[in-house]
């Protein structure tokens, strides 16, 4: 399964590079088959030119400035089967491929997935606080899915039946 990465740019000279070093070192650490793209969003800076040091990284420029435009823009240009938009300060933790992929393998009817952010530069007291949250959302989405035996795709399946009857009872 090919995965292609597509990345807004506007002015991101100081964030770019480490992004792509972590995506490449996912990329070359797994073998795995993938496409990266960022889209210069009419940047001023010296983003593109950074984007140019790295071998096999595809720019694709978008005047349009905003994120939607430059998001659509990559995800035109994108191939593979998969696609990753993440923006121009994140950085790939390792395993971050082989997780995302073994989810979409695992789970057929799997139409987006999204994690926890590991934030950098900030105090560790708001670390923390951004830790305990992160633990309790898990612990909610552990009583929901094994205990409760609920999941967002069983409420969004009884909403569209809903839906369904509303439109047959007109």
């Amino acid at each position: 399964m090919k995965i292609s990465f597509v990345i807004p740019a506007y002015n991101e000279e100081y964030y770019i590079a480490p992004c792509l070093e972590s995506i490449l070192r996912e990329v070359q650490m797994g073998g795995y088959d993938a496409q990266i793209i960022v889209v210069n969003n009419a940047s001023d800076d010296g983003t593109e030119e950074i984007v140019r040091r790295f071998p096999g990284v595809q720019i694709v420029r978008e005047e349009r400035k905003g994120t939607g435009f430059a998001r659509m823009a990559g995800l035109q240009a994108a191939e593979g089967d998969l696609f990753a938009t993440i923006d121009a300060d994140t950085r790939l933790t390792e395993g971050w491929i082989e997780t995302a992929l073994g989810e979409f393998e695992r789970d057929e009817e799997l139409v987006g997935l999204s994690g926890p952010c590991i934030y950098f530069g900030i105090p560790r007291s708001y670390k923390n606080v951004i830790q305990i949250y992160y633990y309790f959302v898990y612990l909610v989405y552990i009583v929901n899915h094994n205990i409760l035996k609920k999941s967002s795709k069983s409420r969004l399946l009884t909403m569209a039946k809903s839906k369904s009857r509303e439109g047959q009872e007109t």
